[in-house]
């Protein structure tokens, strides 16, 4: 039996995904869990507080050749995205003898009788959505809804910081060259990595959030077809404090000044994540 854990960002909610695989497992009965517990550790002083299990109870036995998943909302803290947790966890679970010798004898019969726990501890960073994201696309005639193909487009992508930071953002747009065509792409900026650099055949921005908490900036995209299309891919990043001012101008993003940052995309209007283009006429 092998255990794996990872954590994911839904939403504004962190989860701690615990994968129970039973693939060569010599066992062959079932393993039926009775319990599920997890806790985080966020004061010296205080208890620990329990993450919300979402698993549906009564909790599903795992069976032989299969794999189960415990989830968990971890609750919130203030504590920083980079500073590891202590988090407790506790499973408590029976054996089941298999159907084919429900009335095993012996061994069997002692391993079925009891239940069982596993107890670990495990530190590691929560990480935190930081930026709220909506992005909503606007045709080049107030009065339509729909764009046109091969007349300009505005994308307006909105931010607004979930945790009131005053700084500048770097927003970049990927569009896909078989729906769209990207307006003065930024051909000059740079990422580099070590002795490498790529060119960003991308669209970005700078934005500055404001002591709001908010920030807005727009670029021109070009449908090339027609029918539903699907957004562009929006990514941000954080500009790291190097003594220089940070302008839309052409220079190097280099991997020692920006940092990718953890948000989440919501968009205006139909929550498809696909655009309607008609023919130009």
């Amino acid at each position: 039996m092998n255990l794996k854990s990872s954590t994911s960002i839904l939403g504004d909610r962190v989860l701690f995904e615990l994968q129970v695989s039973r693939r060569n497992d010599p066992f062959r009965g079932d393993i039926q869990p009775l319990d599920a517990d997890f806790h985080q550790d966020q004061s010296m002083t205080k208890e620990p507080v329990e993450a919300v299990l979402l698993n549906p109870k009564p909790l599903e036995p795992i069976r032989a050749n299969s794999a189960y998943q415990f989830v968990w909302q971890l609750p919130t803290s203030k504590i920083g995205k980079s500073i590891p947790i202590t988090h407790y966890i506790h499973l408590k679970y029976r054996m089941e003898p298999p159907h084919s010798n429900r009335n095993g004898e012996g061994l069997l019969r002692e391993i079925t009788s009891r239940d069982y726990a596993f107890d670990n501890t495990l530190t590691f960073a929560v990480q935190k959505v930081e930026y709220e994201v909506c992005a909503h696309v606007l045709s080049d005639k107030p009065q339509l809804v729909l764009c046109r193909i091969d007349l300009p487009c505005d994308l307006i992508v909105s931010l607004r910081s979930l945790t009131s930071n005053k700084e500048s953002i770097i927003v970049v747009v990927e569009v896909d060259q078989e729906y769209w065509t990207a307006v003065d792409r930024c051909k000059g900026w740079r990422w580099v990595m070590g002795t490498e650099s790529v060119v960003l055949m991308f669209k970005c921005s700078v934005v500055n959030i404001k002591e709001s908490g908010v920030g807005q900036t727009n670029f021109t995209i070009v449908p090339k077809k027609v029918g539903f299309l699907p957004y562009p891919l929006i990514y941000i990043h954080r500009h790291l404090s190097t003594g220089q001012n940070v302008t839309p101008s052409i220079f190097l993003l280099r991997s020692s000044i920006i940092a990718s940052l953890i948000e989440f995309v919501y968009r205006r209007g139909s929550p498809s994540p696909k655009l309607a283009c008609l023919e130009s006429g």
